[in-house]
């Protein structure tokens, strides 16, 4: 993978974790507003025992709708939190990959550097016996 690819897919993950929390903070909002502004204007239209009931039962989803929206505010917490941990992992994984694709490239090039010194080497030692051993 390459370091363009390592920001993209973050990015991208960073983008949905800031919708799940506006989409929660818009849950919150419609808990806290509509649904308790529905709750008092009934109030002041509807007594009695049934309407007791119903606004304990309205309040109640308020509450809970309130606590749904915590636990999504703290998931969406865990996965920024996840999607920052991989994505430091993913460049340090690319860094020690560049890095040993960098080692073997100096190893490769010292390789054949010290190959051609010692052709070289053979070469020249050959070039200076004389062939025949007799005398002219």
């Amino acid at each position: 993978m390459d370091r363009q690819t390592i920001e993209f897919n973050y990015q991208n993950t960073i983008n949905l974790v800031r919708q799940l929390e506006s989409v929660a903070e818009d849950i919150k909002n419609v808990s806290d507003q509509c649904v308790k502004n529905s709750l008092q204007i009934l109030s002041l239209k509807w007594n009695g025992e049934n309407y007791k009931k119903f606004f304990s039962k309205g309040d109640l989803l308020c509450s809970k709708m309130n606590k749904k929206t915590g636990s999504v505010v703290v998931i969406a917490s865990t996965i920024s939190e996840i999607a920052r941990t991989i994505y430091e992992a993913e460049l340090e994984a690319l860094r020690i990959a560049e890095e040993r694709a960098y080692q073997a490239r100096l190893a490769e090039e010292a390789a054949k550097k010290k190959a051609e010194e010692e052709a070289a080497a053979k070469a020249s030692s050959n070039n200076g016996k004389h062939s025949g051993g007799g005398r002219y």
